[in-house]
């Protein structure tokens, strides 16, 4: 019996890709008309329809270093600001945090966790080559995939009393 429905299961999943598959979009269905368009225009109005600008989208690349916020005067802080791009030793480092911050760390051990968190998080990488280990950020690129949404216009007062007044009734009413 669970076999079956399984089955059952797939097979309804399959026919509703495959009906969703033969629905045109409203993106073919735009290409459609504009092709049609250009075929029924005339010589000159063509080469108007080429030289027009092509709508391309302008799509934005974000650092993650830009939204990750850490705390400042933390040894995670220091790290994030001392670490760039290139590839650095722990002597470099903790030489930057001296010159940035005014302190020195005692013993380097204790900056090696934070380092290795960053590292297992994938924020930043290692290298351990001829016996170094060296560190840097890892460039992450992401980008957004959905448009902003723009806020909604402002509401009159009345305007607002009215939908207070109608979700009442609505509620009294059931």
């Amino acid at each position: 019996m669970v076999l079956k429905r399984l089955i059952k299961s797939i097979f309804h999943a399959l026919s509703g890709v495959r009906e969703w598959s033969e629905t045109p979009s409203e993106k073919s269905l735009q290409k459609q008309e504009k092709a049609e368009q250009q075929h029924n225009a005339t010589p000159a109005e063509q080469e108007i329809l080429l030289d027009a600008p092509k709508e391309e989208k302008v799509s934005e690349i974000h650092s993650i270093w830009e939204y990750i916020k850490i705390r400042d005067n933390t040894q995670a802080h220091h790290l994030t600001s001392v670490i760039g791009f290139e590839w650095v030793e722990m002597r470099e480092i903790r030489r930057r945090i001296k010159e940035q911050f005014g302190m020195e760390y005692m013993n380097e051990r204790s900056l090696y966790p934070y380092i290795k968190t960053f590292t297992d998080c994938g924020l930043f990488e290692s290298s351990d080559v001829g016996g170094t280990r060296k560190w840097r950020k890892k460039e992450i690129i992401i980008s957004p995939k959905g448009e902003e949404k723009k806020p909604a216009a402002p509401i009159e007062f009345k305007e607002r009393e009215k939908k207070k007044e109608k979700d009442n009734g609505t509620a009294k009413q059931e």
